[in-house]
């Protein structure tokens, strides 16, 4: 009972009433899951340091639980502690390879920390997974711009374009890779 009454709290918004009752629903009957629902009440209610601790309860309870091992990601990415966030998203690519979240967490991470070779590895397979997704190519064309690979970035940036021609990143990306390239006329025409 406490379990269900917890997540219609939880849909409600009501994070607090949610978090108390995830609580007594894991007293009265221990589960990772509900670790890991507890984690995302406190995490709704800002207290990031009680849903980080929550989320790895419910991983060391269950090591697949991968949404939990995402969450912990996200939580660190979030304050800016991108070796715990990298760290987290290995942990699921270990466990789930083809894991998008991951992938592009990850790659984004990488390429941010200036590890463009590794975002390129993991951008690529985001790509070939999501060949419809204009965000995954775009991504992957502005870390093989990093990475020194111009034709590939240019050309992820227009498949990015063909499927959504107003992707405001891609027409960016594109229009500043045409400036590094000394084509200035096809640059403005982007920007």
């Amino acid at each position: 009972q406490a379990l269900e009454d917890a997540k219609r709290a939880f849909d409600k918004g009501d994070f607090a009433a949610a978090a108390r009752l995830f609580e007594q629903a894991h007293r009265e009957s221990p589960r990772c899951e509900i670790l890991f629902f507890l984690g995302l009440a406190r995490y709704r209610m800002k207290e990031a340091d009680a849903a980080l601790i929550a989320f790895r309860s419910a991983v060391e309870c269950d090591p697949k639980l991968l949404p939990a091992h995402l969450a912990i990601a996200e939580a660190y990415s979030e304050r800016h502690n991108d070796s715990e966030a990298l760290a987290a998203y290995e942990r699921v690519l270990s466990l789930d390879p083809k894991n998008a979240e991951a992938l592009s967490g990850a790659g984004n991470l990488y390429l941010k920390n200036q590890a463009a070779g590794k975002a390129v590895d993991l951008l690529k397979q985001l790509a070939a997974l999501n060949d419809g997704d204009a965000d995954a190519h775009a991504d992957l064309a502005a870390a093989l711009a990093a990475f020194g690979e111009r034709q590939a970035a240019e050309e992820q940036f227009q498949i990015a374009l063909k499927l959504r021609p107003e992707h405001a990143s891609a027409l960016m990306g594109l229009g500043n890779l045409r400036l590094k390239n000394g084509e200035e006329d096809r640059a403005i025409e982007l920007l």
